[in-house]
């Protein structure tokens, strides 16, 4: 299967993982002060959009290194999240999160982290990534959000925005649009063509930002950044006239607070004057979580289609793949 069939399978991954997380065997008595998500690349990236979403009760952090942050303790949930289960830096956190005696749950499709967890009988969504022909992370993150979202869900870790017909509700919403997102991202892949192209974005979306970066490293083997507003008010705007190179914005969303949506209007006004391109792509639902989840199969397609319109590999990571033999 061709990379854009397998990214238009999004909604099929959302549903599986959705239905089968909910049925994960999960303590109702853990006392959870805080949640640190252990993961790398597309891994974490699903975590991401949940963090800065303001939907999870308590505390939670990223952890992109081969240890816990020093506050993990018993009161810790530690979410091992490895797409193969055999990511180095996840496996020596699942360690740490033993010795410390954390509460430990893993979102995985094997590998030696599944052994890990078996052995030690931990609670986990094992899953077949059946929708995703790929077998690239990136490209299965629909299993990632939903598999975690279903165990925050069961674990009543949610503020209460997150039921289960929110979930059902952008599943069907994403599949009611998968048409248009495709001939929006095929236009976009041709507007930012041979432009170092930097997401803007602000609050539930910055995730998506992060995750928009990321698949233009990876998918169109592109230079990228990505900066969230109001942050980036405080320092980009005067670092805008060095070098001189063809760049394009793209803002994310537009069903923010007034004073967010101003910031977004002078930003781009002073980026069009540096010499900018500026672009910006929304949909039309309010609800956070089907927005995030539409933002997701757009930014995989843009990436996928202007891979494919530098003639790139879209699918390999060789690069990648070389520092892992080498640092082996």
């Amino acid at each position: 299967m061709d990379i854009v069939s397998s990214i238009l399978e999004l909604p099929k991954q959302c549903r599986q993982a959705w239905e089968e997380a909910l049925t994960t065997d999960l303590p109702q008595d853990w006392k959870i002060n805080n949640i640190v998500v252990c993961g790398m690349g597309g891994s974490a990236l699903g975590a991401h959009t949940l963090q800065v979403s303001g939907s999870v009760k308590v505390p939670m952090v990223i952890n992109n290194n081969y240890f816990l942050p020093s506050f993990a303790s018993e009161e810790s949930l530690v979410v091992l999240a490895s797409y193969s289960g055999n990511t180095e830096e996840v496996l020596s956190c699942a360690k740490d999160a033993k010795e410390k005696g954390c509460k430990i749950v893993g979102i995985t499709s094997g590998g030696k982290l599944g052994e890990w967890i078996k052995l030690n009988n931990f609670p986990a969504y094992i899953f077949d990534p059946k929708f995703n022909s790929t077998k690239q992370p990136r490209m299965g993150i629909g299993y990632n959000i939903f598999g975690v979202s279903a165990i925050f869900h069961n674990l009543n870790l949610f503020n209460g925005n997150y039921a289960e017909d929110i979930m059902w509700n952008a599943i069907n919403i994403l599949e009611d649009n998968l048409e248009q997102i495709k001939t929006d991202a095929q236009d976009f892949a041709k507007k930012i063509a041979g432009k170092f192209p930097v997401i803007f974005a602000s609050d539930y979306l910055v995730g998506n930002a992060h995750i928009f970066a990321n698949q233009l490293n990876e998918t169109a083997k592109t230079f990228s950044a990505y900066y969230s507003l109001p942050e980036a008010n405080h320092h980009l705007l005067e670092g805008l006239k060095h070098p001189k190179i063809p760049t394009v914005a793209i803002f994310l969303g537009k069903h923010y607070p007034a004073r967010i949506l101003e910031r977004f209007k002078i930003t781009q006004e002073i980026l069009e004057k540096k010499g900018w391109e500026v672009l910006s792509w929304s949909t039309d639902q309010e609800d956070q979580f089907a927005q995030c989840i539409q933002t997701l199969l757009f930014s995989s397609l843009v990436t996928a289609y202007l891979g494919l319109e530098y003639g790139e590999d879209t699918i390999g990571i060789p690069t990648v793949d070389y520092f892992k033999e080498k640092l082996n």
